[in-house]
């Protein structure tokens, strides 16, 4: 076989593997999640695009209209920015920088940071004594139990 007969068979295998543009598949949705095999109560959608080109225009010039109109909306902003941010015309005819006859951004006033006070530490913990259940101790030793044995020892 020559060249041109396997790249005829590859070609031909390949476009057999693909789905055809004019066959609509069979959609099925199992709860949340589509699927090509169905499911236990799966509901078949059809996937058709039924709108005819006449719609695809009203959209288009939708589309269209919209972008327009954005477009002056943004120019009649920028300009808008243009009058505020340019110099103020002083009453005697003298030019004054917008930035000293009106504020362009409004400052809070510094707030004064205090950190807080430490809390007194009213509860002071104490050794921990892990304790075996029906061993028959009580609790942990007191500290005058300790001091005393300490005594003791010396």
């Amino acid at each position: 076989m020559n060249r041109h007969h396997i790249l005829t068979l590859c070609v031909s295998a390949i476009l057999g593997t693909l789905p055809q543009a004019g066959s609509a598949e069979t959609i099925f949705r199992c709860g949340n999640a589509y699927s090509q095999t169905p499911c236990a109560g799966a509901a078949q959608i059809n996937i058709d695009d039924t709108r005819d080109p006449s719609r695809k225009q009203e959209v288009d010039a939708a589309t269209r209209r919209d972008a327009k109109l954005a477009k002056s909306l943004e120019q009649k902003r920028i300009q808008a920015e243009k009058l505020v941010n340019r110099p103020v015309q002083a009453t005697q005819g003298t030019p004054v920088q917008a930035d000293s006859a009106i504020p362009t951004t409004t400052e809070a006033p510094p707030t004064l940071l205090t950190p807080k006070r430490p809390r007194k530490q009213t509860y002071k913990p104490k050794g921990f004594v892990a304790l075996v259940p029906g061993s028959g101790v009580k609790g942990a030793p007191t500290q005058k139990a300790v001091k005393k044995r300490a005594a003791a020892s010396k």
